[in-house]
Protein backbone atom coordinates (compact mmCIF):
# COMPACT_ATOMS: atom_id res chain seq x y z
CA UNK A 1 0.00 0.00 0.00
CA UNK A 2 3.19 2.21 0.57
CA UNK A 3 5.40 2.47 -2.53
CA UNK A 4 9.16 1.84 -2.13
CA UNK A 5 11.48 2.95 -4.39
CA UNK A 6 12.87 0.14 -6.05
CA UNK A 7 16.33 0.99 -5.48
CA UNK A 8 15.63 0.98 -1.51
CA UNK A 9 14.31 -3.13 -1.81
CA UNK A 10 17.27 -3.76 -3.46
CA UNK A 11 20.00 -2.47 -1.18
CA UNK A 12 18.01 -3.96 1.64
CA UNK A 13 17.33 -7.27 -0.18
CA UNK A 14 20.14 -9.08 0.71
CA UNK A 15 20.16 -7.91 4.68
CA UNK A 16 16.30 -9.59 4.63
CA UNK A 17 17.13 -12.14 3.49
CA UNK A 18 20.47 -13.08 5.70
CA UNK A 19 18.16 -12.98 9.02
CA UNK A 20 16.07 -14.94 7.43
CA UNK A 21 18.32 -17.21 7.37
CA UNK A 22 19.10 -16.27 10.90
CA UNK A 23 15.70 -17.21 11.85
CA UNK A 24 16.07 -20.66 9.98
CA UNK A 25 19.28 -21.47 12.11
CA UNK A 26 16.69 -21.21 15.38
CA UNK A 27 14.08 -23.65 14.05
CA UNK A 28 10.83 -23.70 15.23
CA UNK A 29 10.83 -20.44 17.70
CA UNK A 30 12.76 -18.81 14.46
CA UNK A 31 10.20 -20.08 12.27
CA UNK A 32 7.35 -18.29 14.68
CA UNK A 33 8.83 -15.31 14.85
CA UNK A 34 9.51 -15.33 11.44
CA UNK A 35 6.14 -15.61 10.21
CA UNK A 36 4.56 -13.21 13.09
CA UNK A 37 7.54 -10.48 11.87
CA UNK A 38 6.70 -10.95 7.84
CA UNK A 39 2.96 -10.77 7.97
CA UNK A 40 3.08 -8.14 10.01
CA UNK A 41 5.02 -5.86 8.03
CA UNK A 42 2.60 -3.75 6.07
CA UNK A 43 5.69 -1.60 4.13
CA UNK A 44 8.61 -3.94 3.31
CA UNK A 45 8.07 -7.39 1.91
CA UNK A 46 9.90 -10.02 4.17
CA UNK A 47 11.23 -13.31 2.60
CA UNK A 48 9.49 -15.31 5.81
CA UNK A 49 8.88 -17.91 3.45
CA UNK A 50 12.13 -18.64 2.61
CA UNK A 51 12.50 -19.08 6.44
CA UNK A 52 9.42 -21.82 6.18
CA UNK A 53 11.45 -23.70 3.24
CA UNK A 54 14.34 -23.96 5.06
CA UNK A 55 12.95 -25.52 7.81
CA UNK A 56 10.33 -27.81 6.46
CA UNK A 57 12.94 -28.71 3.85
CA UNK A 58 15.47 -29.88 6.32
CA UNK A 59 13.51 -32.43 7.15
CA UNK A 60 15.12 -32.19 11.18
CA UNK A 61 12.19 -33.87 13.46
CA UNK A 62 12.00 -31.39 16.19
CA UNK A 63 9.50 -32.95 18.62
CA UNK A 64 10.11 -37.07 17.70
CA UNK A 65 6.07 -36.80 15.83
CA UNK A 66 7.69 -38.64 12.65
CA UNK A 67 6.33 -37.23 9.57
CA UNK A 68 3.11 -35.50 11.66
CA UNK A 69 6.08 -33.03 12.87
CA UNK A 70 5.81 -31.17 9.04
CA UNK A 71 2.13 -30.77 9.61
CA UNK A 72 2.91 -28.85 13.02
CA UNK A 73 5.35 -26.69 11.75
CA UNK A 74 2.50 -25.51 9.04
CA UNK A 75 -0.15 -25.05 12.07
CA UNK A 76 2.98 -23.06 13.73
CA UNK A 77 3.85 -21.02 10.95
CA UNK A 78 0.44 -20.40 10.53
CA UNK A 79 -0.03 -19.33 13.71
CA UNK A 80 2.40 -16.59 13.78
CA UNK A 81 1.10 -15.65 10.48
CA UNK A 82 -2.39 -14.57 11.82
CA UNK A 83 -0.83 -12.98 15.02
CA UNK A 84 0.58 -11.16 12.59
CA UNK A 85 -1.78 -9.74 10.25
CA UNK A 86 -3.23 -8.44 13.36
CA UNK A 87 -0.79 -5.60 12.53
CA UNK A 88 -3.45 -4.44 9.38
CA UNK A 89 -6.42 -4.61 11.44
CA UNK A 90 -4.96 -2.14 14.21
CA UNK A 91 -4.32 0.25 10.92
CA UNK A 92 -7.69 -0.15 10.55
CA UNK A 93 -9.19 0.40 13.29
CA UNK A 94 -7.47 3.07 14.43
CA UNK A 95 -7.45 5.41 11.13
CA UNK A 96 -3.80 5.40 10.37
CA UNK A 97 -3.60 3.95 6.37
CA UNK A 98 -2.66 6.84 3.77
CA UNK A 99 -5.57 6.17 1.47
CA UNK A 100 -4.37 9.20 -0.37
CA UNK A 101 -1.57 6.69 -1.60
CA UNK A 102 -3.78 4.00 -2.61
CA UNK A 103 -4.58 3.31 -5.94
CA UNK A 104 -8.27 3.77 -7.52
CA UNK A 105 -8.30 0.18 -7.96
CA UNK A 106 -7.30 -0.64 -4.13
CA UNK A 107 -9.78 1.73 -2.80
CA UNK A 108 -12.55 -0.18 -5.25
CA UNK A 109 -11.29 -3.83 -3.57
CA UNK A 110 -11.17 -2.12 -0.11
CA UNK A 111 -14.76 -0.77 -0.83
CA UNK A 112 -15.92 -4.64 -1.85
CA UNK A 113 -13.74 -5.89 0.99
CA UNK A 114 -16.09 -4.02 3.99
CA UNK A 115 -18.95 -5.32 2.29
CA UNK A 116 -18.13 -8.74 2.29
CA UNK A 117 -16.94 -8.42 6.02
CA UNK A 118 -20.25 -6.90 6.49
CA UNK A 119 -22.39 -9.61 5.43
CA UNK A 120 -20.17 -12.59 5.49
CA UNK A 121 -17.32 -12.11 8.10
CA UNK A 122 -15.53 -15.02 9.45
CA UNK A 123 -15.76 -16.94 6.70
CA UNK A 124 -14.78 -14.41 4.28
CA UNK A 125 -11.81 -13.99 6.28
CA UNK A 126 -10.65 -17.54 6.43
CA UNK A 127 -10.51 -18.04 3.01
CA UNK A 128 -9.30 -14.95 2.40
CA UNK A 129 -6.24 -16.14 4.69
CA UNK A 130 -6.22 -19.51 2.80
CA UNK A 131 -5.54 -18.59 -0.59
CA UNK A 132 -2.21 -16.77 -1.37
CA UNK A 133 -3.11 -13.11 -1.38
CA UNK A 134 -2.07 -9.73 -0.60
CA UNK A 135 -4.06 -9.56 2.92
CA UNK A 136 -3.27 -6.40 4.44
CA UNK A 137 -5.86 -4.70 2.65
CA UNK A 138 -8.10 -7.50 4.08
CA UNK A 139 -6.84 -6.67 8.00
CA UNK A 140 -7.70 -2.86 7.32
CA UNK A 141 -11.18 -2.99 6.06
CA UNK A 142 -11.96 -5.34 9.17
CA UNK A 143 -10.39 -2.92 11.37
CA UNK A 144 -12.28 0.03 9.60
CA UNK A 145 -15.78 -1.78 10.10
CA UNK A 146 -14.76 -2.47 13.68
CA UNK A 147 -15.68 -6.13 12.81
CA UNK A 148 -14.45 -7.80 16.17
CA UNK A 149 -10.76 -8.54 16.45
CA UNK A 150 -11.49 -12.02 18.28
CA UNK A 151 -12.95 -13.21 15.19
CA UNK A 152 -10.78 -11.46 12.82
CA UNK A 153 -7.95 -13.39 14.60
CA UNK A 154 -10.31 -16.87 14.41
CA UNK A 155 -10.67 -16.99 10.82
CA UNK A 156 -7.17 -15.52 9.57
CA UNK A 157 -6.12 -18.36 11.63
CA UNK A 158 -8.23 -21.04 10.64
CA UNK A 159 -7.51 -19.74 6.86
CA UNK A 160 -3.11 -19.37 7.43
CA UNK A 161 -3.00 -22.83 9.34
CA UNK A 162 -4.78 -24.37 7.03
CA UNK A 163 -3.16 -23.19 4.03
CA UNK A 164 0.64 -23.44 5.43
CA UNK A 165 -0.49 -26.94 6.63
CA UNK A 166 -0.61 -28.25 3.29
CA UNK A 167 1.52 -25.94 1.96
CA UNK A 168 4.10 -27.84 4.84
CA UNK A 169 3.62 -31.41 3.04
CA UNK A 170 4.12 -29.98 -0.29
CA UNK A 171 7.47 -28.65 0.76
CA UNK A 172 8.21 -31.79 2.43
CA UNK A 173 7.26 -34.10 -0.67
CA UNK A 174 8.47 -31.46 -2.98
CA UNK A 175 11.81 -32.35 -1.37
CA UNK A 176 11.10 -36.00 -1.79
CA UNK A 177 10.47 -35.53 -5.01
CA UNK A 178 13.59 -33.80 -6.43
CA UNK A 179 15.31 -36.12 -4.36
CA UNK A 180 13.70 -38.97 -6.36
CA UNK A 181 13.98 -37.18 -9.58
CA UNK A 182 17.83 -36.34 -8.58
CA UNK A 183 18.37 -39.99 -8.24
CA UNK A 184 16.82 -41.22 -11.41
CA UNK A 185 13.95 -42.95 -9.54
CA UNK A 186 10.92 -41.49 -11.23
CA UNK A 187 9.91 -39.96 -14.65
CA UNK A 188 10.84 -36.83 -14.82
CA UNK A 189 8.24 -34.98 -17.08
CA UNK A 190 5.50 -36.92 -15.29
CA UNK A 191 6.26 -35.40 -11.48
CA UNK A 192 6.88 -32.05 -13.34
CA UNK A 193 3.62 -32.24 -14.83
CA UNK A 194 1.82 -32.65 -11.51
CA UNK A 195 3.81 -29.45 -10.21
CA UNK A 196 2.39 -27.50 -12.55
CA UNK A 197 -1.06 -29.08 -12.66
CA UNK A 198 -0.99 -27.92 -8.65
CA UNK A 199 -0.37 -24.45 -9.42
CA UNK A 200 -2.07 -24.21 -11.97
CA UNK A 201 -5.52 -25.13 -9.54
CA UNK A 202 -4.21 -22.32 -7.26
CA UNK A 203 -3.76 -19.53 -10.03
CA UNK A 204 -7.64 -20.94 -11.38
CA UNK A 205 -8.92 -20.73 -7.49
CA UNK A 206 -7.48 -17.32 -6.72
CA UNK A 207 -8.51 -15.88 -10.29
CA UNK A 208 -11.83 -17.19 -9.54
CA UNK A 209 -12.74 -16.36 -6.09
CA UNK A 210 -10.68 -13.20 -5.51
CA UNK A 211 -10.52 -11.23 -8.71
CA UNK A 212 -13.18 -12.26 -10.45
CA UNK A 213 -16.14 -11.48 -8.08
CA UNK A 214 -18.46 -8.80 -8.60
Amino acid sequence: MIEIAPSFLASIQPMLTSLMIAFAKIGPLGLFLAAIIGNASIVLPMPTDLVFILIIGGNIDYFGMGILTVGFLGILYGTGAAIGELSGYFVGLFGISSFEKMKKSEVQKLKELKENLAGRGLPVIAFLAFIPVPFDVIGISAGLIRYPVEKFFLGCWIGKAARYFIFAYVVYFGFQWIGSVLKGTIYFWAALFALLLFILLVVVLVKKFYFDRE
